[in-house]
């Protein structure tokens, strides 16, 4: 049996404005590493970030999914493996 996690995920939305925000262009990881220390609650004298438990194959999956619908593309790098995405114009 697998476990899923409970912990929220961000929306096509929230990524898509994260890569606005770095420039319009950057790498899957950094996508993650942002949303990863992005600020989320504060309660009970403990700081809680949104998005904690995500992982960057979660991002590059909806990163891929957000090419398919036309909304960002690859932009090229010099890096062999990692992936460089850009908002579609």
């Amino acid at each position: 049996m697998s476990r899923a996690s409970t912990a929220p995920k961000p929306s096509d939305e929230e990524i898509l404005s994260v890569l606005a925000a770095c420039g319009g262009r950057t790498m899957t990881y950094v996508l993650g590493n942002v949303l990863r220390s992005a600020p989320g609650t504060f309660t009970n004298g403990k700081h809680k970030r949104a998005y904690k438990g995500i992982s960057t194959a979660f991002i590059r999956r909806r990163m891929l999914a957000l090419e398919k619908a036309g909304k960002v593309r690859r932009a090229p790098t010099s890096y062999a493996v990692m992936i460089c995405w850009e908002i579609a114009a």
